[in-house]
């Protein structure tokens, strides 16, 4: 009996490990023509992910992070089930960026989609920085 407790308070400090690390998930691919996710202006930074399968419920989230100028974009969470298909969005999946330094914009998905990507534009006269972040939920 002591050595059950001995190995499970030897394995209770790595699983939190784990569970902290898998709980900040997995960045996006970004673009060849924008991998730094930078923003200028009207561009539009476009982050996207393959899942190996489709998921009963994904969160998503996107961290915007002005350096100068006024934001006032969007950000669209954009998903579809096979390559073959066009991209869509559900009602409720294009977020308003407000004119602060740092903003973070959530989704929490059940859509059991494998291709997912999250198109961010900055507004009219802003430079900025995206970075776009999945996890798999059980």
């Amino acid at each position: 009996m002591k050595r059950l407790i001995i190995i499970a308070l030897a394995i209770l400090p790595l699983a939190s490990a784990i569970n902290k690390s898998n709980a900040q998930g997995v960045a996006f691919a970004k673009t060849a023509s924008n991998p730094t996710g930078a923003i200028t202006n009207a561009a539009i930074d476009t982050g996207s992910y393959v899942f190996s399968k489709g998921y009963s419920r994904v969160l998503f989230n996107t961290t915007y992070t002005r350096a100068t100028g006024t934001a006032a974009g969007t950000c669209i969470l954009e998903y579809k089930i096979n390559a073959s298909d066009n991209y869509k969005s559900d009602a409720g999946d294009t977020l308003s960026l407000t004119n602060v330094a740092s903003q973070t914009l959530y989704w929490n998905k059940t859509v059991p989609a494998r291709y997912w990507r999250i198109r961010t534009g900055g507004g009219t006269t802003v430079t900025a920085t995206v970075v776009n972040r999945a996890q798999v939920v059980n």
